[in-house]
């Protein structure tokens, strides 16, 4: 797996900036590269799972991470249908156990749903995306690098050169379509 800093380092080669006194900045990279993850994550979301006990009378708990959207719920190795609801999300980022008419008091449950990428906060932090995903997060930190380059430079007269934004658009369009092609992208939100 590659650490933030990693990343960085492949746009910069890919970019051609690899001059001590660089074009752009780590800062302005950085922010680029957590778009990316962002990004990403709305696509091909991590499939998540957490378990939890529930309390009798508590109705409200709060997954340990944030998620995009409840899969499924398993209580004693059996799943319990979501048509039942049983189980809803709240839009505060919690889910809710609906009240039974008898609280079956301490359950443990398990709860599958789509999760977000970690950003990573230091430059050591590992990515959680791998391969072709990672390709995919350079052409858009790419893109993005040149597109703002463009804002600044003016609008360029002619046509972009193949080397502009709009290649590295295509060039991540194309990654994300071989990720869900190879399988991992069942879910993957084009």
């Amino acid at each position: 797996m590659t650490s933030k800093a990693e990343l960085r380092e492949r746009v910069r080669v890919e970019l051609g900036d690899t001059v001590a006194t660089y074009l752009w900045s780590d800062a302005a990279l950085n922010e680029w590269i957590g778009a990316a993850i962002e990004e990403w994550s709305r696509l091909a979301p991590p499939q998540r799972s957490q378990t939890l006990t529930t309390v009798a009378g508590t109705l409200v708990y709060t997954l340990a991470v944030a998620h995009q959207g409840l899969l499924s719920v398993r209580a004693a190795g059996r799943d319990v249908a979501l048509d039942e609801r049983l189980w809803r999300e709240q839009s505060d980022g919690t889910v809710q156990r609906l009240a039974f008419e008898f609280d079956p008091g301490s359950v443990s449950y398990t709860l599958e749903y789509l999760g977000w990428y970690a950003l990573p906060t230091a430059d050591a932090s590992v990515l959680e995306v791998a391969g072709s995903a990672e390709r995919a997060l350079v052409f858009r930190v790419c893109q993005r690098a040149l597109s703002w380059l463009e804002s600044q430079r003016g609008k360029t007269r002619g046509q972009p050169s193949p080397t502009g934004s709009a290649h590295y658009e295509k060039l991540f369009r194309e990654q994300r379509g071989l990720f869900a092609a190879k399988g991992r992208g069942l879910r993957l939100r084009l």
